[in-house]
């Protein structure tokens, strides 16, 4: 078997990049201005409000906050990498370089 590349790979390969980068003009954009990014925000927020409530999350004054949400799902689900969360069975930091 013979592995070569013809002139139908890089065809497809440049049909692909041009494609892509159309893409990425027209839908995504700058960070903050473009039509999907501000769309797949909202529906990631959503989600994330979505699931804490789920989970028990209740706002202690008014309206659901996406701050305290995610707040809530720290400390729910705390992880050994966090370092604003020490989650571990000691007081001390995990490394020494966290130690003051």
């Amino acid at each position: 078997m013979d592995d070569k590349v013809d002139k139908y790979d890089y065809l497809l390969g440049a049909f692909i990049g041009i494609f892509a980068g159309i893409m990425d003009v027209l839908f995504v954009g700058k960070p903050g201005d473009s039509m999907l990014g501000n769309w797949t925000d909202k529906k990631t927020n959503d989600i994330v409000m979505k699931y804490a409530q789920w989970k028990g999350y209740t706002p202690k004054n008014g309206e659901p906050n996406l701050q305290n949400a995610v707040q809530f799902l720290e400390r729910a689900y705390p992880v050994n990498y966090d370092h604003g969360n020490f989650a571990y069975d000691t007081e001390e930091p995990p490394f020494e370089i966290f130690r003051p």
